[in-house]
């Protein structure tokens, strides 16, 4: 019995204090994330609407339609026809123009969907915290009262103890 209680006296009882104190503190953290979860689970992401997901692009693409317009005259394909270089610089700009109008079909089909399905994902993802959070809150909890009940057990002991 002498090595039982000098292991109970000299190690459980002076390390149990300390351990119930950090397993406190580790409950307080705990109830902190399940708040901290709670609160970031009722921020849900809105889904902007194609126009605003586009509308840099389209800005581009009326810049570069308003230069159009203002080269193409009237003379224009006498002059496309009879002076290499404006063909050329005439193509190039097309070519622009062309690009830009593929560039803005892409983000409206599949960067859009691929942003809409990333948000989706996203709240999801914050939907399920917000599942998970009373439970994170809970433990939290029971890690507290589970600390202080052994910090009273362990200072009932030290107090009525006779050595």
């Amino acid at each position: 019995m002498g090595i039982t209680r000098s292991f109970e006296r000299n190690f459980l009882f002076s390390a149990g204090r300390h351990l119930s104190n950090i397993f406190g503190v580790g409950g307080l953290i705990s109830v902190l994330t399940g708040c901290f979860l709670f609160i970031n689970s009722t921020t849900l992401e809105t889904v902007t609407t194609v126009e605003e997901f586009t509308e840099e692009v389209r800005n581009e693409l009326e810049v570069l339609e308003k230069e159009w317009e203002m080269e193409m005259t009237e003379f224009s394909y006498e002059r496309y026809k009879n002076d290499p270089d404006w063909a050329s610089a005439h193509n190039k700009k097309e070519a622009k123009l062309n690009a830009k109008y593929n560039e803005l079909d892409k983000r409206e089909n599949e960067e859009y969907e691929r942003y809409v399905r990333g948000i989706r994902f996203r709240n999801q993802e914050k939907r399920q915290q917000g599942i998970i959070a009373p439970f994170v809150f809970g433990y939290g909890f029971v890690a507290i009262a589970s600390a202080a009940t052994s910090s009273a057990v362990f200072s009932i002991e030290r107090s009525s103890r006779k050595d």
